[in-house]
């Protein structure tokens, strides 16, 4: 049976402390919609943001925020062939963009392409409240100087950015009772720093100064669905892309998470890359650079959220944290902090996430 809540809670506060480290960038979020030249049309055309060319343009775009992405499928790849998506996935929450453009500017564009759009007070300041043609709801502000300067400090994404130029908090809605376990997966698991008060656990995402940080925010809410909503209804089967800080990192996670049997492979990419699909051992992890997990669970081994994760280091062969010979001399002659750990260029072709 389940351990009681207060058991689990000492069990935690016991356990040995392991170094928790800030992981390094939340990199992309994958939405599956019907519309392919629809997606194109409202995230670039609309929005802002810029296609990466070397995406498999056929089935998927993938829009450049800054050094993160959408990643928008349309038809879905399996190893038997593309299957056409039909369903369009919702984010069960919304995520928050920044841009270099005015805000009435962009408004005014969001407008007259047939979207409602709202003035609305987000992270302290003012921001646009608006859904894509999928109901996905977005709010964007302005961009901060460091995030125009953490972008170019990076080789970021095959295309470049547009005038989105980061992403910044991300919010997803979780059952009750769910923020203290999801907190723990975090700390417990994938080795990082997550905080849990009040209904609301938090991961912030965190580049070498002067990067401004990324906030990954699980608010608990009655209206949020069923905790495994993911395995049961094709809308809500979203996943995310995160970076962890370096290989060994990589390495820790893995273990933790093959002794949770929290490992997760997706059957949709057998016999895929296993860059861009699943390891099933730590072996193979280590060698592409990335794992999958789902269920995330507390130590009570009682689930609190489903949702789809792919957990990578910088030596991921799509991987954006790159620094420019400018960062790295200004990082030599010690005007920033160190370079993430196994740089390598970014891959000039990505399969499908």
């Amino acid at each position: 049976g389940a351990m009681p809540r207060a058991a689990w809670r000492l069990c935690a506060l016991l356990a040995p402390a392991a170094a928790l480290r800030s992981p390094l960038l939340f990199e992309h979020v994958n939405l599956n919609v019907p519309e392919g030249e629809a997606a194109r049309a409202f995230y670039v055309d609309v929005l802002g943001g810029r296609l990466n060319p070397y995406a498999i343009l056929d089935r998927q775009v993938h829009v450049n925020v800054g050094l993160s992405q959408f990643h928008i499928l349309f038809k879905k790849f399996t190893f038997k062939g593309d299957d056409p998506v039909t369903v369009p996935q919702r984010w069960n929450g919304a995520i928050g963009l920044r841009t270099v453009e005015d805000l009435d500017a962009l408004a005014a564009r969001v407008r007259a392409a047939g979207h409602p759009v709202d003035r609305v007070q987000s992270r302290g300041e003012d921001a646009l409240d608006m859904r894509d043609p999928w109901g996905n709801r977005l709010l964007v502000a302005a961009a901060r100087p460091a995030d125009v300067e953490t972008v170019a400090a990076h080789k970021g994404h095959p295309g470049g950015t547009g005038s989105l130029v980061a992403m910044d908090t991300i919010w997803v809605r979780c059952p009750p009772g769910a923020a203290e376990r999801i907190a723990d997966f975090y700390r417990s698991v994938l080795g990082v720093d997550a905080s849990a008060a009040d209904g609301r656990a938090e991961v912030v995402f965190r580049l070498p100064d002067p990067a401004p940080v990324q906030t990954l925010v699980f608010e608990e809410s009655p209206d949020a669905g069923p905790a495994d909503a993911y395995d049961h209804d094709e809308a809500a089967a979203v996943h995310l892309a995160m970076y962890l800080p370096d290989r060994p990192a990589l390495e820790a996670a893995y273990s933790a998470a093959d002794a949770r049997g929290a490992v997760y492979v997706n059957p949709r990419f057998t016999g895929g890359p296993l860059a861009f699909g699943s390891a099933a051992t730590l072996e193979d992890a280590l060698d592409c650079g990335q794992f999958r997990v789902k269920d995330l669970t507390g130590p009570d081994g009682v689930l609190a959220l489903v949702l789809e994760h792919e957990v990578r280091a910088p030596h991921h062969k799509s991987s954006p944290l790159v620094l420019t010979k400018e960062a790295v001399a200004a990082t030599v002659a010690g005007k920033g902090a160190a370079q993430a750990s196994d740089p390598v260029a970014p891959a000039d072709c990505e399969a499908t996430q």
